[in-house]
């Protein structure tokens, strides 16, 4: 019940593993104000762990993809064995299909250095998502307020 209102019409959290200890900071500030965040090292039950993902992107208003130095090498190299990666595949195909009236936003977090205006980088997540590489430093000195102000604008929308 917990896990079901979470993830309806709210923020999914997608990072890669050794990213957990930031997504799980920034899920716990999240949560103070917004109640319905999903991190997925939420209690799932073995063997549901594919369809609970994959019901909650497609419920949420909005992705949050974390971006960090280890996710920039993945995009270097071209490796897309992660899960965080059909996380980010189940994503765009929420954002460009939309359900009636409402669709998917994807909103890009970076941490720990990850350069969001580094050319290559951009245009490999682009291609990937199908949407901006351009979200906000989340190691900034006002890098959470920021990202608040985002998701208070697509949360009105």
């Amino acid at each position: 019940m917990i896990l079901e209102k979470r993830r309806r019409k709210g923020i999914f959290i997608s990072y890669y593993h050794t990213d957990e200890i930031v997504a799980g900071k920034l899920f716990f500030k999240l949560s103070r104000k917004y109640p319905n965040v999903w991190f997925d090292t939420q209690r799932l039950k073995v063997g549901d762990y594919n369809e609970e993902i994959a019901s909650a992107i497609s419920e949420a208003n909005i992705f949050i993809p974390v971006l960090s130095p280890a996710v920039a090498a993945h995009l270097e190299s071209g490796d897309d064995a992660h899960y965080y990666r059909t996380e980010w595949a189940l994503a765009k195909q929420c954002s460009s299909i939309g359900t009636g009236s409402r669709k998917l936003d994807i909103l890009p977090v970076a941490i720990n250095g990850y350069d969001m205006y580094k050319p290559y980088h951009t245009e490999c997540f682009e291609r990937l998502m199908n949407c901006s590489n351009h979200g906000i430093d989340l190691m900034s000195s006002d890098g959470f307020a920021k990202l608040t102000e985002a998701i208070d604008i697509l949360l009105e929308n």
